[in-house]
């Protein structure tokens, strides 16, 4: 049904700071070559969006605008039912994402976004997992930042390993240097999910195989919460503030996809760090944080520090920033063999994390949706289901982000 629809992707929340730069990178690297339109609640900020990037590429000047409201579910219907693929920028997710993962699931569309809400995701998992197994529809979240890097970083690796003819017995993704700031969409969905989710889903949503499938739920992996050495790379390491979202992601890949990830798989995440000092403030600095984001008053003030929604830096900035990781995977080794260790680079070396290289990110996943669907199959990738990057589209998006400029590349085995 899918294959008779008009538009292979429509970009939903265009309007906003993600939904704009995903138009852009499309006006820039994929006009005539995908099938797009924009879509949104407000036609006078639509068509400006379009004339911005038809600015950019005169050919964007008849790009189509589709109105789609939350507030009018039939709206998204009609939305959804003309594509293949949509795109969700608009968060927090929790607030304005179920409706249209709804039409989706019911008009036969993907979807994806950049979600980085462990609690929405749970609530999504229970409610269209099984419906959009039904319908052949593939629900990906964490198109971004959050968690791309962190889950085909680790599916690259395993996919070394296999090649080698071994299974994975762990992974560690330690961040490096990383240029850019949190987008205020990011910031007000960790606080939206801090402050009024209820407890329960938060304690829920905190275990480190929150996202796994019931059967899976288990597992030895914690969360790092404190200063740890890291033996394979030399270094010390604190807490990452994105691994308790980047983690559960990588979980439910290698929990989707066992035959390939192996046994007992185990994923960690990190920061690097200078020195244990350095390691010892980042740690407490973390920890700290997310305490008074618990804590309604000094919620209230933090968000009139931070940036806010639909804010972010200019496209200098943006094109200024970078972001780099490395990923260390060790195989399962029999009593008295010594595990092979596989080490990758993963970066992108041009584009600020948060909003030039997550919008990126996001349109190749979507494009790859929409375009290597049978490719995806014929080398067994999951078919629908509430989804991972990895799962869904696995190597065939680590060679598009290549092609895009990311790097993923194995640089010790």
């Amino acid at each position: 049904m899918a294959s008779t629809r008009p538009y292979e992707v429509v970009v939903w929340g265009a309007t906003g700071t993600v939904g704009k730069l995903v138009c852009e990178h499309v006006a820039q690297n994929y006009q005539g070559r995908v099938k797009w339109a924009i879509a949104g609640r407000n036609q006078a900020k639509l068509e400006a969006i379009r004339n911005h990037v038809a600015e950019m590429n005169p050919e964007c000047k008849n790009v189509p605008i589709i109105l789609g409201d939350i507030t009018d579910q039939a709206s998204l219907d009609r939305m959804a039912s003309q594509s293949k693929v949509v795109i969700a920028t608009a968060g927090p997710f929790a607030r304005y994402g179920t409706p249209v993962v709804d039409a989706c699931v019911r008009s036969g569309a993907d979807y994806c976004d950049v979600t980085g809400e462990v609690i929405w995701m749970r609530h999504i998992l229970e409610k269209y997992h099984a419906a959009a197994k039904q319908q052949g529809v593939r629900i990906v979240h964490c198109c971004g930042f959050d968690s791309i890097p962190s889950d085909l970083g680790t599916c690259l690796v395993v996919d070394h390993l296999n090649r080698l003819g071994k299974k994975a017995a762990s992974v560690t993704t330690l961040f490096g240097k990383v240029s850019g700031s949190a987008s205020g969409g990011t910031i007000e969905s960790i606080l939206n999910q801090l402050g009024n989710e209820p407890w329960k889903d938060q304690k829920a949503a905190a275990h480190p195989y929150s996202l796994n499938p019931p059967s899976s739920r288990q597992g030895s992996d914690t969360d790092q919460l404190l200063p740890k050495y890291n033996k394979d790379q030399g270094c010390w390491t604190c807490p990452f503030i994105m691994s308790s979202v980047n983690t559960r992601i990588v979980r439910r890949s290698a929990a989707l996809q066992s035959s390939l990830y192996g046994e007992n798989f185990r994923y960690s995440e990190a920061l690097k760090a200078g020195s244990l000092i350095g390691a010892a403030f980042v740690s407490l600095a973390t920890g700290l944080g997310a305490a008074a984001a618990l804590v309604p008053p000094l919620r209230f003030l933090i968000r009139k520090v931070v940036p806010k929604p639909g804010q972010g830096p200019s496209k200098k900035a943006q094109e200024a920033g970078f972001w780099s990781a490395t990923v260390t995977a060790r195989s399962q080794a029999a009593a008295g063999e010594q595990p092979v260790l596989v080490k990758a680079h993963i970066a992108d070396p041009a584009r600020d994390p948060g909003y030039w290289s997550t919008s990126r990110m996001l349109l190749e996943a979507a494009i790859c949706l929409a375009q290597q669907t049978e490719e995806a199959k014929l080398i067994g990738l999951q078919p629908s289901g509430v989804l991972t990057p990895a799962s869904a589209l696995g190597m065939l998006l680590v060679d598009r982000l290549r092609r895009a400029g990311f790097k993923f590349d194995i640089t010790s085995s």
